[in-house]
């Protein structure tokens, strides 16, 4: 070798969830075996398992896909999507309800017949005994109206889908009884399965499991975003917080007036209504997601009798859901686009006139912080629950107090957790212990949490169905004007104007604390949480008061779609799609 020759590179080995890749390929085995056996267990152990393992391997994926790692996002783009897409095509195990309708002019005996009837199928879908063997019937009973008996008998046919269905509905209405012996109704349910797939050892519903664990009881999303919120504001330092929250109020309000602006606009160009954009697009984007945001927001249009809860959501839910779209692929583009001086690679505030050594952490605290106590652990996730349950009374007592106006318990908890941090009163021992728990999740968990996110949240059918160009537009248009009117603002005021866009821009234009976490994740500053969930949550109530005041001067100008005509588009639309799929 001269002495001019450079010694090759030493190749790393290949590591999934930092193990060698055998080891993992056989964990990914086993979790495959028992998932598509029907005997992966349905509770909290079964549900990490599969997402940790989904998680790491679309993570991966993304991380080395040409254009999707450099400009979309990488890992966090491929692992919402992709599990989305799995949901979609009906790709994991699932129990999809079955359910007929009754004729919009039906009366209430028959419209409590069809949901005694759905009820009783289901039963008997759902009933792990229930062999379906052709020919054979099999029974369900349940209480109809009056605490009537509605007796439902199946046979199946060789594909183990519903051939014939019989109803009893004796004591019932005359109207009742002959939609009961109709083919209407039971034509609704001949050919359905329930379960997506008939697996060898039983029936699995992973989705539901999941959906459960994630956003229902199980609240694992919660969990998550507490030990984000309390470790990264306790982790931060003191006199960062301090001259940073009065500052960040202005740039959100320049990503609001510009995302609005821009959304007016471009409708006024392609002749879409202008109001219909800006309340019925622009409002629910910028709005914190589906439930601090556009179901409360359709509840405002309801009030205000301009249109029905169920007419609003009809259009905002694809507006939420596009938007949140939007908001992490433009987030995993500009991280690679915006260099230099515009970009703080993670530090919101400039130093400016600031001694850059006063917005640092110091050596003997990241000394501190980096030697892991097991007991930290432990510390740190009781008081990370502890402000997540303070963060609930406070917001109780604020609805009893003021119920017209919403706060989430997020911004309680947000405000609690920062007062503690400016005030000191936390011990240093606790708030490194709250710092290392939250990088202990923030590392492990990050790609299970988008997993999740994706199997839940992201609506694949509602997103192409409203992928017209123009509706497609208008949602960009006002995603990309919460970044740049941000990011104006931001600078203004002695942000970095990255940064400033991302937290106070994209941050109130995705969908809520599912959202902070993609689009920080995509743009690689998830160190920035705090400040997102200020967007999402507080940002997220001046929403809900910015709509009352708007559709008092503005509601009847919004011109109502017809459900109708919305719902058979979307239906269309998904069952094309549906169809090449499969």
């Amino acid at each position: 070798m001269t002495a001019s020759a450079k010694p090759a590179k030493e190749k790393k080995p290949l590591t999934f969830f930092h193990l060698p890749w055998p080891i993992f390929l056989i964990i990914t085995v086993i979790v495959l075996l028992a998932t598509f056996l029907g005997v992966m267990p349905a509770g909290m152990t079964g549900c990490f398992l599969f997402m940790m393992v989904l998680g790491e391997i679309l993570s991966w994926i993304g991380d080395h896909t040409p254009i999707i790692k450099s400009y979309l996002g990488g890992g966090a783009i491929v692992c919402i999507f992709g599990a989305a897409l799995l949901v979609f095509a009906n790709l994991l195990p699932a129990y999809n309800t079955v359910s007929a309708k009754a004729p919009a002019d039906a009366g209430k005996s028959v419209t409590a017949l069809v949901d005694s009837v759905n009820s009783a199928v289901n039963s008997i879908l759902k009933d792990s005994k229930v062999t379906r063997e052709p020919g054979k019937e099999f029974t369900a009973v349940v209480k109809g109206k009056d605490n009537l008996p509605v007796t439902v008998t199946l046979t199946f046919d060789g594909s183990k889908a519903i051939e014939t269905v019989k109803v009893n509905a004796e004591g019932q209405d005359e109207d009742a009884l002959a939609y009961a012996a109709s083919e209407e109704l039971t034509g609704q349910y001949i050919g359905k399965k329930g379960w997506n797939m008939i697996l060898p050892f039983g029936n699995l519903d992973l989705v539901g499991a999941i959906n459960s664990f994630f956003k229902g009881d199980g609240g694992f999303l919660d969990w998550y975003i507490a030990a984000l919120i309390t470790g990264s504001i306790l982790g931060m330092n003191r006199k960062l917080l301090m001259k940073a929250a009065a500052r960040y109020f202005p740039a959100i309000f320049g990503g609001l007036i510009l995302a609005f602006g821009l959304c007016c606009g471009v409708a006024a160009l392609m002749g879409y209504p202008v109001m219909n954009a800006l309340l019925l697009i622009a409002l629910p984007i910028m709005g914190g997601g589906m439930g601090a945001g556009a179901t409360p927001l359709s509840k405002i249009f309801e009030s205000s009798s301009s249109m029905t809860a169920a007419q609003a959501l009809s259009v905002m839910t694809p507006a939420v859901a596009i938007g949140n779209a939007v908001s992490i692929v433009l987030a995993g583009i500009l991280v690679k686009v915006i260099r230099g001086k515009m970009n703080g690679n993670g530090a919101l505030m400039r130093a400016g006139s600031i001694d850059p050594k006063e917005l640092e952490i110091s050596p003997e605290m990241q000394q501190k912080r980096d030697k892991i106590d097991l007991k930290n652990l432990g510390i740190g996730l009781l008081t990370s629950g502890a402000f997540f349950a303070w963060g609930f009374i406070l917001a109780g007592i604020w609805k009893s107090l003021v119920p017209s106006i919403t706060i989430h318990a997020y911004a309680w908890m947000i405000i609690s957790v920062a007062v503690c941090k400016v005030t000191g009163i936390v011990p240093e021992r606790i708030e490194i212990a709250c710092y290392q728990w939250f990088q202990f999740v923030m590392k492990n968990l990050t790609s299970m949490l988008l997993v999740g996110i994706g199997i839940c949240y992201l609506d694949i059918g509602t997103v192409i169905s409203s992928f017209s160009g123009t509706y497609l537009l208008l949602c960009a248009a006002t995603c990309i004007g919460a970044f740049v009117g941000a990011a104006i603002v931001g600078k203004l005021v002695g942000f970095y104007p990255f940064e400033s866009g991302i937290t106070a821009g994209l941050c109130m234009s995705n969908m809520g604390g599912t959202g902070d976490v993609a689009v920080l994740s995509a743009s690689k500053r998830m160190e920035l949480m705090p400040f997102a969930q200020i967007s999402s949550r507080l940002g997220g109530a001046i929403i809900l008061l910015l709509a009352s005041l708007l559709l008092s001067l503005l509601a009847r100008f919004i011109i109502v779609p017809e459900p109708a005509v919305v719902e058979e588009a979307v239906t269309g639309a998904v069952n094309v799609i549906r169809t090449l799929v499969g």
